[in-house]
Order: C-alpha cells, then sequence, then structure tokens
C-alpha cells in the first residue's frame, strides 16, 4: 500500500513533470501491459489509466523522451497510440485532453493490400500539393475497419481514404470525412475525391494556415525561380515527418512490415540518386574548369599555323637547278608530255606517291 501511496505521489508530483509521458487513444488494456510497453526504454516507476487515456512515470527524462520518440504513432493492441511528454493529471475532472499537435496528418490512406502502393503513393503526392500532410497505411486485416477509422479520427486527422484493388482499377476510392459533420464516399472517382477534399480542406482552419505557409514560401513573381534550380535542402540530420519515423523504427529493432521496408529502401535510393547527382554536377564542374583553363584558344593556334605556314620559303625561292622550274617549261616539252600520257608510267608515278619518298624528298632538300 505505501508503494502504491508513493507512485501516485510522484505521478502527481509536478517536479517530475519532465519525465512524465501522456499517452493518447489507448485500447483496453491492463498497467501492466502498458508499463511493459515502455520498460525497453528505462525504468518505469508508474502509471495511471482513465478511460482512453493514460500517463506513465519513467526515471529520468532521458529515458522519456527516448520512449515518445520511438513509440509516438505506434500500433499498441489494435490503436495507433500518441506519445508525448505529459503534465501532471488532474484529479476529478481527469486528465486534459491532448492539444493538436504537428505531426497529426490531415488524411490517411489505407491501403488495403500492398499491391495498391503505387496507386496510394500517386494519390499522396496529388494531396500532398494541396498543401495535406499525408501518409499511407496499411491496416491489420484482423483489425475491424471501423476501429480504424475511429482510431484515425480519434487522432484528430479530418480524412481517411479506403484503397483496394477495385479502387485502382476504376481509378475510384472511398472517402471518409472525419470532421465536423462526418460523411463516406463510396467508389468516388479519384479527380472528383481530390476537388471535394480540396474545398472542403480550404474551409478548416488547417487549411487555411496550410495555404498561408505555402504562400509564404513561394518565391516574389519578380524574382522567379530559374530553371533547373535544385529544391532546398531538408535540414541536416531531418527527413520528412512520416519517413523519419519508420527510419526511428528501424533504428530502434522495431517490427517493420513488407511495404514498410519497401519505402524505406525507395525513399533512401531516391536520396542516394539526388545526393549523386549533386556530387557528380560538383565534380563534373571542376573538372571543366580545370579543362578549359588548361586548353589552348582555337583561334590563337589557327593563326599561329597560318604564319608558320606564310613565313616558310616559296617554291620560287628555293635555289635548285632543276630540270623544269616552271610549269611552261613542263609543257614546252612535247616528249615528257607524251611519256606522261603513258598507262605504265602513270601507274608508276601512282605507286611512288603512296610510299614516303616525297617526305624523303622534301626532307633532303629542305623544303
Amino acid at each position: 500500500m505505501t508503494e502504491l501511496n508513493e507512485t501516485n505521489s510522484i505521478i502527481h508530483n509536478p517536479n517530475f513533470s519532465n519525465s512524465r509521458l501522456f499517452i493518447g487513444n489507448l485500447p483496453p488494456c491492463t498497467k501492466e501491459e502498458l508499463e511493459g510497453i515502455f520498460l525497453p526504454y528505462g525504468k518505469v516507476f508508474g502509471s495511471l489509466m482513465r478511460k482512453n487515456i493514460g500517463f506513465v512515470q519513467m526515471k529520468c527524462a532521458e529515458d522519456a523522451k527516448r520512449a515518445a520518440s520511438s513509440l509516438k504513432n505506434n500500433l499498441f493492441k489494435g490503436n495507433i497510440i500518441t506519445v508525448r511528454k505529459g503534465a501532471t493529471p488532474r484529479s476529478g475532472a481527469g486528465p486534459p485532453l491532448p492539444k493538436l499537435t504537428e505531426n497529426v496528418n490531415d488524411c490517411e490512406i489505407l491501403a488495403m493490400d500492398t499491391r495498391n502502393t503505387q496507386y496510394a503513393e500517386m494519390i499522396e503526392k496529388r494531396l500532398k500539393l494541396l498543401h495535406l500532410k499525408v501518409d499511407v497505411l496499411f491496416p491489420n486485416a484482423g483489425v475491424p475497419l471501423g476501429k480504424v477509422l475511429s482510431t484515425i479520427a480519434g487522432r484528430g486527422c479530418l480524412y481517411a481514404i479506403l484503397i483496394n484493388k477495385q479502387h485502382e482499377k476504376h481509378r475510384s476510392i472511398t472517402l471518409n470525412i472525419l470532421h465536423g459533420q462526418q460523411s463516406e464516399h463510396r467508389n468516388m472517382p479519384v479527380d472528383d475525391a481530390i476537388k471535394l477534399i480540396e474545398a472542403d480542406f480550404r474551409k478548416t482552419s488547417r487549411g487555411i494556415l496550410a495555404n498561408s505557409d505555402a504562400a509564404k514560401m513561394r518565391p516574389p513573381q519578380s524574382t522567379p525561380i530559374k530553371p533547373g534550380t535544385p529544391p532546398k535542402p531538408l535540414p541536416e540530420g531531418r527527413h520528412y515527418d512520416p519517413m523519419q519515423t519508420l527510419l526511428k523504427l528501424l533504428a530502434n529493432k522495431a517490427p517493420l512490415t513488407v511495404s514498410q521496408y519497401d519505402r524505406i529502401i525507395k525513399y533512401l535510393q531516391e536520396r542516394r540518386a539526388l545526393q549523386m547527382k549533386v556530387e557528380l554536377e560538383d565534380a563534373g564542374n571542376g573538372a571543366v574548369t580545370a579543362v578549359t583553363a588548361n586548353m589552348p584558344d582555337p583561334e590563337i593556334a589557327l593563326q599561329k599555323k597560318m604564319m608558320e605556314i606564310l613565313s616558310k620559303p616559296s617554291v620560287a625561292e628555293i635555289h635548285y637547278n632543276l630540270l623544269y622550274p616552271t610549269l611552261e617549261a613542263v609543257k614546252k616539252d612535247t616528249g615528257i608530255l607524251d611519256l606522261l600520257k603513258d598507262v605504265k608510267v602513270q601507274k608508276a608515278l601512282d605507286s611512288l606517291i603512296d610510299t614516303d619518298l616525297g617526305l624523303k624528298v622534301e626532307k633532303w632538300m629542305n623544303f
């Protein structure tokens, strides 16, 4: 009894709030089961549960931070739980409800089969162009769809999209609007569904804020982005939130599905290709600069060659006793002309031309 009172005292003590965690969207479970998922990250002093929310008291702030980072948005007994730094629980009225955080997605795409991954990611990209925070999930076949939708809605998600092989075949989706007046639109053409989401999202406070932030990030029209300008890199050591979560799960050796491994591999391959392109461009620019610096100007080289040719003495200036000093002298000798017309002589001259005799004569006469 004394130990129980001490545990309750620690959980309600504001001095220990830095090492206290809040857990939202809890499924029905025992205190031992709840505390069990936190034990790999450090000593657990105790826990407190009320309906579908709870608190866990860790030994120190470092353990709490590590547990929150690893268990956030993890699946626990069929529910995707939220884990964050907790305040002091209030008695009587119960603990305060969690506030909406930046990590909450605006839309979740539920792919019922991993073979629909490409179709789901196509829709994900289109929705992200509308400034929605979107992620693709592959729900467990053993969990009822109604419970999955309830879990997503409980996290503050605005829309849920259901995709199966029939949807992909007919280019359609089933859209669930989870906020305000909830509604379901079955087998809706994907273009119509995205237009509906866009129009509805613009009316929400999140949509107004997202479009406002996007407008601030756009460059002014007077300074348009030049074609080929690379996108701004991500902050050092940081990936996009959905991928950051998957990479943390992988780093902590948490169990992942085959589709989640595929998404990580695809993402890393894309990042590798981008990095390789940047490095090759940097290396190429350096090589081009070096080659250009050492390459002679072709116009100067041509001028130099012409000057060398012009500076050589002409044939008329060479002082040798030639048999026929001019072409006119050759023409006057009818005997030599008749000889040159002989086919055998012509073939012999052709053979001499094909040899290096001409070069040897030129060298000997110092042409």
